[in-house]
């Protein structure tokens, strides 16, 4: 047996020796003999006397270099992976160490929202290190596992053993993935503390906001609010001396100004008649060049925007490099001539959302369906407001430059604070008055009651601003008030941008170009092109909406990782079968339950209207595509909200469980009904538009839901059929199989007439009837002979059994004309 073996393991080196290229002297001579002999290969390895000083041979070098280069390449490959997975261990301690010290300043003091910010971009740069460790182990982790899943587990006791070298990889494979594990655990751990970290600065930010804002102070009623602010004059208008004395004499020294001037005479020629130019000439652009259709109002209102925002920025920029490059400003003034430039853009955004949504003057280019009147009514209000709080913010910024105590800074957010208030009131007539212009429009009235939402809302926090000023809650009422104009910049910009969306996809849904190229590429016929624009118009428009969402909401103090978080931690309520209630998760999941069904109305109303209109489907499976879209809106949105409340599925099972002795008594034919109404929507033996018969009554199906159908009688009533006896009982479906419909004529004729010229007559008087089809054919065929005559039926079609009543009627006035014509007489027969 050793023999054996040892030649076995010969004959394996010599086979792993071969393909490089050494020969033996006996390997030709057996090789070119061609006929059975024992193997002299094996023949000269078994009589070697030392394998050991045979490898290590001259003849063998090759295969010992091979050897020893295959063991190295081994051993720096196992080194790497050690390496690899000590650099990783030394990324997670110096995340680890940041952690810990980020930890140590939370618990050291107080911060303000600016160092809790900065504090937030460490942790997240530190939770990005240890993602990487992760991403970089996870693959081997699961190579691993595959491995050792394929081994399968070790046999159980009283089972045969398993071989030494399945039980030696199982070994091999499971101590090559204890390190990884343990790492990988590490970095979920410090995950876990960078989650929680997080967690407790965005709770800081909130109380730091909701401090901040909702801090009381003395009300604008208060006469000793005014007292002390007029007592801060005397002692800061020494101040502003001072500043205005240091400005003169930078201005006067040497020949500094001369590059202002340059600047400021730049700026008029930027601001003033290049801007009117650009703009005159880019409308003219796209009314003469761009194509016909509503993108070219969109892009022209979208390039207004850009032009009348961007000059008064760029003259604003000169302006302050005018002033700050030859040092024409004091250092303490930088702010506030940084500020003006800032305002200075946001009021020209404002005024060119305004003109470029609203087009007064410009009655063609205005996107919303407005007279011009009403255009103009509106126009000014936005820059009032706009410019209200830009003097209210410079006031504050040049306060702070000559210092100020805390009465004048609360006495000017007030007053500013509760004249937006004021121009909102004022605008909100007007609004009203265009609302009910775009009212008179019923092709406009899709989106009205969203304006009546906005218009309560709107009258809602004006009123809280006056109270809040009033009441001494100066702070809240100023941010309130910042938070409705804020509201109103984002949904013009909403508007804008949903706008040329729609005009940009849509149009391009019916531009020839598109619809040529997309024919001669893929083969897309027209309707599947204004398929996928809809769609894709669907998505883009469902992005820009949820990014105002979180745009609205930034200055809340909350970001967007933290909105459900936010809502799951307001309060913490009653405990009860380890279910926690709170009035903040009731809430949040009412919330969640009303936003997911109004989401998914918003669906269907865009499957009905936008996409389900360009396919090809029939009216029944729009339909059930509807339904079912609604159905499962609803269904997922109840989950979503439940789970927000704390129920797991076992907890939801369990209350099923309870539950099912009720719907099994009570609730059976609930039930039945619903599950038949699913098999309707699935199996469609009848659809929305069929002709049915169901007992005694028939009519067209005119909606199928999930628990009853509604089918409109001919008589112009509506019969209510539960789903589950459209399911269970006989139904007769006039339209299911074809939608042609068969007219047949019974008549009889004497003996005497010729039965050649009768037919001839049926067949024209099918001929003189228009809505009888000629394909297929129609049909004159003899059904008997009696004493009385010959018996005819004539069988036709016509497009729709809807029409067979009808058709049959004008038949039959055309063969009785005949007839009587040709005085042929007509015997008794019966109807088929």
């Amino acid at each position: 047996m050793a023999l054996q073996s040892l030649k076995f393991a010969r004959s394996g080196l010599l086979t792993a020796y071969l393909p490089f290229g050494r020969s033996v002297p006996a390997l030709a001579t057996f090789m070119g003999e061609g006929k059975p002999s024992p193997n002299p290969i094996v023949l000269w390895l078994a009589a070697s006397p030392d394998p050991m000083k045979l490898f290590l041979s001259q003849s063998f070098a090759p295969l010992r270099r091979f050897c020893i280069l295959l063991i190295a390449i081994v051993a720096v490959l196992f080194a790497a992976g050690a390496f690899a997975q000590e650099e990783e261990n030394r990324q997670l301690d110096v995340a680890k160490q940041s952690l810990d010290q980020v930890e140590k300043e939370l618990a050291a003091g107080a911060f303000d929202d600016a160092a809790l910010f900065e504090v937030q971009k460490r942790i997240d740069a530190t939770r990005g290190d240890i993602q990487r460790v992760t991403d970089a182990l996870a693959p081997r982790a699961q190579a691993i596992a595959g491995r050792i899943e394929q081994l399968g587990p070790p046999p159980a006791e009283g089972q045969p053993a398993e071989s030494a070298e399945i039980a030696q990889e199982r070994q091999a494979q499971t101590k090559a993935r204890q390190p990884i594990d343990e790492v990988l655990k590490r970095a979920s751990l410090l995950s876990v503390q960078a989650d929680q970290m997080s967690e407790s600065i965005a709770e800081k930010r909130r109380d730091l906001f909701a401090t901040r804002v909702l801090a009381r102070t003395k009300s604008l009623l208060d006469p000793t609010l005014w007292f002390d602010t007029l007592n801060e004059v005397p002692r800061r208008w020494a101040a502003t001396k001072n500043l205005l004395a240091d400005w003169r004499s930078r201005f006067a020294a040497d020949q500094r100004g001369f590059l202002l001037l340059g600047a400021l005479a730049l700026a008029l020629v930027i601001a003033w008649p290049l801007r009117r130019w650009v703009q005159r000439f880019g409308q003219q652009y796209f009314a003469e060049q761009a194509p016909s259709t509503r993108l070219r109002r969109s892009a022209a209102a979208l390039w207004v925007l850009l032009i009348i925002t961007a000059t008064p920025i760029a003259g604003a920029v000169l302006i302050y490099y005018g002033l700050t490059a030859p040092g024409l400003v004091p250092e303490r003034a930088l702010p506030f001539i940084g500020k003006l430039v800032r305002l200075t853009a946001f009021v020209s955004f404002v005024a060119g959302l305004t003109r470029a949504i609203l087009a007064p003057g410009r009655d063609s280019w205005r996107l919303p369906p407005l007279s011009d009147e009403m255009a103009s009514r509106l126009a000014p209000y936005p820059l009032y407001i706009a410019g209200i709080f830009a003097l209210a913010q410079a006031i504050l910024a040049f306060l702070d430059v000559i210092g100020v105590g805390l009465a004048p800074v609360m006495l000017i957010d007030g007053i500013a604070a509760v004249a937006i208030a004021l121009t909102f009131v004022l605008a909100m007539r007007p609004a009203k008055e265009a609302s009910e212009e775009v009212e008179s429009q019923p092709a406009q009235r899709e989106d009205l009651w969203l304006a009546s939402l906005v218009r309560v809302i709107a009258w809602a926090a004006i009123v809280i601003v006056i109270a809040a000023a009033l009441a001494g809650y100066i702070s809240f009422a100023f941010f309130l008030a910042a938070q409705m104009m804020w509201l109103g910049v984002l949904g013009g910009i909403l508007y804008l941008l949903l706008t040329l969306v729609d005009d940009l996809l849509l149009g391009w849904g019916g531009d020839k170009r598109l619809l040529k190229f997309a024919k001669n590429t893929v083969g897309f016929q027209k309707s599947r092109v204004e398929q996928l624009c809809v769609l894709a118009s669907g998505v883009l428009r469902l992005v820009l909406i949820v990014m105002a969402v979180l745009l609205a909401i930034a200055p809340w103090g909350v970001e967007s990782g933290h909105v459900l978080g936010w809502i799951g931690r307001a309060f913490t309520g009653i405990t009860f079968g380890g279910v926690s209630f709170s009035l903040a998760a009731v809430f949040g999941a009412l919330v969640l339950l009303i936003a997911g069904i109004l989401l998914t109305r918003g669906v269907q109303g865009w499957l009905d209207k936008a996409y389900l209109p360009r396919t090809r489907m029939d009216d029944g499976l729009k339909n059930s595509i509807r339904t079912a879209t609604g159905w499962a809106g609803v269904l997922l949105t109840i989950g979503l909200a439940v789970s927000s409340l704390g129920f797991g599925l076992d907890r939801i099972a369990i209350v099923a469980g309870a539950l099912s002795v009720g719907i099994g008594f009570g609730l059976q034919s609930v039930v039945s009904n619903f599950v038949s109404g699913l098999i309707l929507l699935a199996e469609r033996p009848i659809k929305v538009g069929d002709w049915v018969s169901v007992g005694g009554d028939e009519g067209n199906v005119r909606r199928i839901s999930v628990r009853s159908t509604a089918i409109e009688m001919f008589d112009n009533s509506v019969l209510i059929v539960p789903n589950s006896d459209l399911i269970t009982k006989p139904v007769r479906n006039r339209t299911h199989q074809s939608q042609l419909g068969v007219v047949r004529v019974a008549i009889g004729t004497g003996h005497e007439a010729d039965v050649t010229e009768v037919r001839s007559i049926l067949l024209g008087a099918v001929a003189s009837v228009p809505a009888l089809l000629a394909n297929p054919p129609p049909s004159v065929l003899i059904q008997a002979t009696t004493d009385l005559g010959v018996q005819w039926q004539l069988t036709c079609n016509v497009p729709s059994p809807r029409q067979v009543a009808s058709a049959r009627s004008e038949l039959y006035f055309a063969v009785l004309k005949e007839f009587q014509a040709k005085n042929i007489r007509i015997t008794a027969s019966s109807a088929a």
